[in-house]
């Protein structure tokens, strides 16, 4: 998965394609670690350019494992 990630990423070179990966998450909304995660990555892809997580340029958002239960309103 990240190999397809970073060359759709590579082969972008006119900045068209826009990616958004979720991850879900075990622990519950407002727990402390997804909270930590959430913030060091607020931190620092705007400053690398990089995902803390996948370590491509696509940042990658935490959901809550609740997700499910709203996907039909998406």
């Amino acid at each position: 998965f990240k190999g397809a990630m970073t060359e759709v990423s590579q082969l972008d070179h006119k900045a068209l394609i826009e990616m958004h990966n979720y991850l879900t998450s075990v622990y519950e909304e407002g727990d402390a670690r997804s909270m930590l995660i959430g913030v060091v990555q607020a931190l620092h892809h705007p400053l690398s350019g990089v995902d803390i997580v996948s370590h491509t340029s696509i940042v990658i958002h935490f959901l809550s494992h609740l997700f499910s239960r709203f996907l039909p309103q998406v």
